[in-house]
């Protein structure tokens, strides 16, 4: 398959499965959207430690300047979120989201915006190649910040032993899934 059809095809159907997943987590139960969180987590840290990480240290640039950007990215993206909640926080106005809809439209916005930002990166790929590991080490910032900052807080709520245990196993069978891939398209 061509690479322009395929990074079509992975943003497209990207955009599509995250739309239904959002559709579908409005109808499910609290308890198994947190179940989902925690098999979330374990693959937004696979996919960093496992893939795109390696994938940013092997381009040859020094691993001191490829983490200390991953550093910078985390903490930049503590900096976006804090303005943006400060922009919230004095928004007295009415935003016109409570219909529920919001997560789907959010979604539907961000799908849009991976398509183009795919289509951009195909033809600027060759232009801006001394830079893939540095973007490849804001992305790695970007699920690091979302698992630590938004997703593990939520886990730590629940304590009891045997959900700790359950989110330990839904952890790792996220962190399994992303290796079975990375074993899978590697070979």
């Amino acid at each position: 398959m061509p690479p322009l059809i395929a990074i079509l095809v992975a943003c497209v159907g990207g955009g599509v499965l995250s739309v239904a997943a959002a559709a579908l987590t409005l109808k499910l139960h609290a308890a198994w959207v947190n179940k989902f969180v925690a098999f979330a987590v374990g693959a937004l840290l696979g996919a960093v430690f496992l893939e795109v990480l390696p994938h940013a240290l092997e381009a040859g640039k020094p691993a001191e300047e490829i983490l200390t950007a991953v550093l910078g990215g985390v903490v930049l993206f503590f900096v976006l979120e804090k303005v943006v909640i400060w922009r919230h926080s004095h928004d007295h106005g009415h935003d016109g989201y409570d219909n529920g809809n919001l997560p789907a439209h959010e979604t539907m916005v961000s799908s849009l915006g991976s398509v183009i930002g795919g289509l951009f990166g195909y033809w600027a790929l060759a232009a801006i190649q001394a830079w893939v590991p540095y973007a490849l080490a804001l992305a790695a910032a970007s699920m690091i910040y979302v698992a630590v900052a938004d997703l593990i807080p939520g886990l730590q709520r629940r304590v009891h032993v045997a959900e700790t245990m359950l989110q330990l196993l839904l952890l790792g069978s996220g962190i399994g899934v992303i290796a079975a891939v990375h074993h899978l398209l590697s070979h």
